[in-house]
C-alpha cells in the first residue's frame, strides 16, 4: 500500500473514531438531560394524574417510562415520535395546542418554554430513557460537581425524591443561604461603610447623593424613628443651635438621648410586635382572652431599653421556659419536689420568671381548638409555630414545605419536619411565674378592685335568674313526685325525668341567663391579669382536654415519654412517612452543638427537654447566614421605609433580591462581631451621610425615570406617620 493510500485509510479511520466518540458523547448528553431536566419535569408536572400508583390514571394515560409514552392513552395513540418533537401529541399538548387536551390543565402548572425546549430536544434526540441505574450514575456524577452551566448545588439532607435532591440553583437566586462573610468596603472618602457601599452604587450609575437635611428635618426624622414621636418646639430649637456649633456633636448627643429615652422600646417593640404577631386574645370566632400578654410586651420593651443582645433575645424568645425550667431543676434535685416547685412556680428567681414571660412568643398565633379534635388542633398549632419561627428569625418560608420538597428553595420536607419534632413536645399553659421588680403594675390596685366589682355584679345577676330557675325545678320535681337533682347534675337525665331546660325562665330571661353566665365567666378570666401568670409553654404529652378559655400545665408531666416524629405525606396526620429525628435546616450548612441521630450533623437531642434549647442556639449561632442578615434588613427597613432586600420574611428566591448585597452582608456580620447590638446598629446607619440626606435631588426627573423606586438610596426616602406615630403623637 502506497503512502498515500495508506494516509486516506487512516484518515478515514480516524473520522470513524470521531464521529463515534462524538455519538456517544451526544448520547451521554442527551441522557444527562432526561434525568436530570425532563424526568424531574415529568414528575412534577404530570404524575399527579399520569404516573401516581395510587390513584386512578386519567385517560388511560401514563408517562412513567418510554414504553408508556408510545403506547399513549384512551383517547390517543402514541404520545410521542422519537426523532420528531413536531408531530408529538405531548409537545402540542403542553404548548396548549391540543384544545381537548391541555396540559397540564392548570395555567398556573404550564411548563414555561425552557421545559418545553428540553422535552423537545429529548423527543428529536430518540426520546432514551436510561435505566434507574444509569440515572443514579448520572446524578452521582452530578453531585460531584460544585458549579455548574444549570447553577450550583445545595447539600441538604435530601428530598422526597432524587430529583430533588440533585436539583440546582442559580447562585442569585440562594444568596440568602451562602455563608456570611464580610466584604471589603469599597475604597472611598466616606468615614461611614455604608456611605462607601451607598455611593458606590451611586457612581456606578452616574449619580451623587442628595444634600445633606436642614437640622430641623434631621430631629424629626430622628425622633419619629426612635421613639414615634415629634419633637418638641424647644427639643427643636436646641438642636438647631447645638448643630450650628458643632454639627457631629449635636447629632451624636441626639441620637443617644433618643436611644435612652423609655420611648425608644416602645417604639422599637411595636416594630417587634408586629413581626410576632403579638394578640391580646386567641383569634378566631371565640377570641378568648390571653389575660398575662401584656407580660410579653413588656419583656420586648425592656428588652430593647436594655439594649439586650439580639442573640439572646433569640433563646430566650423560643426556649425561655426550657432555660428556667432547667435552672429550677439544678436546684432541685428530687424530680417530685422539683414537678410542685414548677406547678406552684414561686421558688422561680426574677432571671427564671423573665425568661418564662419570653416564652409567650410561642403562643402568640391564632388558636382555638374548640371545633377541631385534639390531633389536628396539635398539628396546626406546632405548623404554626414552626412557620412563625422561620420568618420571623430567617425570614424563611416554610409552611408549604409541610406537604412537599419546597418548590424554590433548598429546603426539604425532611428538615420541615425535624423542626417539626423539636417543637412536637410543646403544650401551651397558663404557668405561674412571679411579678418582676422591674415590671410595670402602675394601676394594678385600682384595676384588680373595679375588675372584682364587675365580676360580682355579674355573678349576683346570674345567681338571681339561676335560682329563678331552680325555685321552678323545684317545684316540677315536687309536682312530679320526683327528688330534686341539681341543673348541672340533670343534663344527661332524659326528657320525661327533669323540667324543661329553662323551666321558670321567659325568653328574655333565657338570653339573659347566658349573657350573665358569659359576664361572669369574662370578669373571672381578666382578674388573671393581676395574678402572676404567664401566657407561657412546658415540655410533655398531649393533656387530656384542650381547652382555649384555661390552659394549664399537666401536674404528672412524664419525664420518660418522647413524641413520635414522621414526616406526613402530603401534610396529612394519617399518612406517616419516614421516622426523623429532631433538627435544623440543613441547606445552611451549620450544624448545632449537640448534633446526634447516627452522625447526621443536623439534628438536635431527643431528650423531651432541650429541643428548642438546641434550636434556638442554632437559629443565633454566629454563621447561621439567614438570622443577621434577617434582622439587619428588618432594622434597615424601619429606619429607611424600604428594606435592602424587598421581602424582609422571604429571602427565598421568590423574594425580591438585595438591592446592595454587599452592604447587607457587612451590615449583618458587623452585627455579630460586635456583640448583636441593636443600638450600635442603630447609631451605625443614622451617623451616615445615606441616611442624613435630604428627600430632594437636583436629579430628581431622571431618577424618576432611572430608579424610580429609589434603590440606589440617592435621597431618603419621604415616608408616612405611621398610625401608631400619630396615635403616640397624641
Amino acid at each position: 500500500m502506497n503512502a498515500l493510500m495508506k494516509n486516506r485509510v487512516l484518515g478515514a479511520v480516524a473520522m470513524m473514531i470521531s464521529a463515534a466518540v462524538n455519538a456517544a458523547d451526544s448520547q451521554a448528553e442527551i441522557e444527562r438531560l432526561f434525568t436530570l431536566k425532563v424526568k424531574p419535569t415529568l414528575t412534577e408536572k404530570c404524575f399527579g394524574c399520569h404516573g401516581d400508583p395510587n390513584k386512578r390514571i386519567k385517560g388511560g394515560f401514563k408517562v412513567t417510562s418510554r414504553e408508556d409514552l408510545l403506547r399513549g392513552g384512551d383517547e390517543f395513540g402514541e404520545a410521542i415520535v422519537p426523532g420528531r418533537s413536531k408531530s408529538s401529541f405531548i409537545i402540542k399538548a403542553v404548548k396548549w395546542e391540543e384544545e381537548d387536551c391541555e396540559m397540564p390543565p392548570k395555567k398556573n402548572d404550564r411548563l414555561t418554554e425552557a421545559q418545553i425546549a428540553d422535552l423537545a430536544k429529548w423527543i428529536d434526540a430518540g426520546a432514551p430513557w436510561p435505566s434507574e441505574e444509569r440515572q443514579d450514575a448520572i446524578r452521582l456524577a452530578e453531585s460531584m460537581k460544585e458549579r455548574t452551566k444549570d447553577g450550583i448545588l445545595i447539600k441538604t439532607s435530601g428530598g422526597l425524591s432524587d430529583d430533588w435532591t440533585y436539583r440546582r440553583y442559580q447562585p442569585e437566586d440562594v444568596w440568602a443561604f451562602q455563608a456570611l462573610e464580610k466584604p471589603e468596603v469599597p475604597q472611598a472618602e466616606a468615614a461611614n461603610p455604608i456611605d462607601a457601599f451607598v455611593g458606590a452604587r451611586l457612581q456606578e450609575s452616574g449619580f451623587k447623593p442628595a444634600a445633606q437635611a436642614d437640622p430641623r428635618t434631621l430631629i424629626r426624622r430622628a425622633s419619629y424613628d426612635l421613639t414615634g414621636l415629634p419633637p418638641t418646639p424647644g427639643e427643636i430649637a436646641k438642636f438647631t443651635k447645638a448643630y450650628q456649633r458643632d454639627a457631629e456633636q449635636a447629632w451624636n448627643d441626639l441620637v443617644n438621648r433618643l436611644l435612652g429615652s423609655q420611648r425608644y422600646g416602645e417604639r422599637w417593640a411595636q416594630h417587634w410586635l408586629d413581626v410576632a404577631r403579638y394578640a391580646d386574645t386567641g383569634g378566631y370566632s371565640n377570641d378568648y382572652e390571653r389575660s398575662n400578654m401584656w407580660r410579653y410586651r413588656d419583656y420586648v420593651i425592656r428588652s430593647f431599653n436594655d439594649d439586650k443582645p439580639y442573640d439572646r433575645f433569640i433563646v430566650e424568645q423560643i426556649a425561655g421556659d426550657e432555660l428556667a425550667d432547667a435552672s429550677l431543676r439544678g436546684r432541685i434535685q428530687d424530680w417530685d419536689k422539683y414537678q410542685k416547685a414548677r406547678e406552684k412556680g414561686d421558688q422561680y428567681n426574677d432571671e427564671e420568671s423573665e425568661w418564662l414571660v419570653a416564652s409567650s412568643f410561642l403562643r402568640m398565633g391564632p388558636w382555638d381548638p374548640a371545633m377541631v379534635k385534639k390531633p389536628e388542633a396539635r398539628q396546626m398549632y406546632i405548623d404554626d409555630v414552626v412557620n412563625a419561627v422561620g420568618q420571623t428569625f430567617l425570614a424563611s418560608t416554610l409552611r408549604c414545605v409541610k406537604c412537599h420538597d419546597h418548590k424554590f428553595d433548598p429546603i426539604p420536607t425532611r428538615d420541615y419536619y425535624r423542626m417539626y419534632a423539636a417543637f412536637s413536645a410543646t403544650q401551651l399553659a397558663e404557668r405561674p411565674a412571679p411579678f418582676l421588680a422591674k415590671e410595670n403594675r402602675a394601676g394594678f390596685e385600682e384595676g384588680e378592685e373595679l375588675t372584682k366589682q364587675l365580676h360580682a355584679f355579674a355573678t349576683k345577676k346570674r345567681n338571681a335568674l339561676y335560682n329563678k330557675r331552680e325555685t321552678a325545678a323545684r317545684k316540677w320535681y315536687k309536682e312530679n313526685n320526683r327528688e330534686y337533682v341539681a341543673h348541672q347534675d340533670r343534663k344527661d337525665l332524659p326528657d320525661e325525668e327533669k323540667p324543661p331546660r329553662h323551666v321558670g325562665l321567659d325568653h328574655v330571661e333565657q338570653g339573659r341567663l347566658k349573657v350573665r353566665e358569659q359576664d361572669e365567666w369574662i370578669w373571672n378570666r381578666r382578674l388573671e391579669r393581676y395574678q402572676p401568670m404567664v401566657q407561657s409553654v412546658y415540655n410533655g404529652p398531649d393533656p387530656g382536654f384542650l381547652n382555649a378559655r384555661k390552659l394549664r400545665m399537666n401536674a404528672k408531666a412524664n419525664n420518660k415519654w418522647r413524641p413520635d416524629s414522621h414526616i406526613l405525606m402530603g401534610g396529612a396526620l394519617q399518612a406517616q412517612g419516614d421516622e426523623v429525628a429532631p433538627g435544623v435546616l440543613s441547606a445552611l450548612g451549620v450544624s448545632p452543638s449537640d448534633g446526634e441521630g447516627g452522625g447526621d450533623p443536623y439534628t438536635v437531642t431527643s431528650e423531651l427537654d432541650g429541643r428548642r434549647t438546641a434550636v434556638a442556639k442554632w437559629i443565633a449561632h454566629p454563621k447561621n447566614p439567614l438570622t443577621a442578615r434577617a434582622i439587619v434588613n428588618r432594622v434597615w427597613q424601619y429606619h429607611f421605609g424600604k428594606s435592602l432586600a424587598g421581602n424582609p420574611n422571604n429571602f427565598g428566591a421568590k423574594g425580591a433580591k438585595p438591592t446592595h448585597p454587599k452592604l447587607l452582608d457587612w451590615l449583618a456580620a458587623d452585627f455579630v462581631e460586635n456583640g448583636w447590638r441593636l443600638k450600635r446598629l442603630h447609631r451605625l446607619i443614622m451617623s451616615s451621610r445615606t441616611y442624613q440626606q435630604s428627600g430632594q435631588h437636583p436629579d430628581r426627573e431622571s431618577l424618576a425615570v432611572k430608579d424610580p423606586n429609589n434603590d440606589l438610596f440617592a435621597r431618603y426616602p419621604a415616608r408616612r406617620l405611621t398610625k401608631k406615630s400619630f396615635a403616640m403623637a397624641c
